[in-house]
């Protein structure tokens, strides 16, 4: 029978902090946190890409009254 090599304990794993502070005052939310943090760098990506485009949030909101 071969001898198994022998595997060193496995690192406890630090508590997991939020860094949402959504999720910091509502502990119900930690399993979505994944999501969360997902769904905040697309609208960040997003926001970046407006105001490349059109310079700020404002503009692209208001550019239907000159094009109509």
């Amino acid at each position: 029978m071969a001898k198994s090599k022998p595997t060193a304990p496995a690192a406890p794993e630090a508590p997991r902090q939020a860094s949402l502070t959504l999720v910091k005052n509502d502990p119900w939310l930690e399993p979505f946190e994944p999501v969360l943090l997902r769904r905040q760098a697309r609208l960040q990506a997003r926001l970046a890409e407006i105001e490349k485009y059109h310079g700020s949030l404002e503009e692209y909101a208001t550019v239907h009254q000159q094009r109509g």
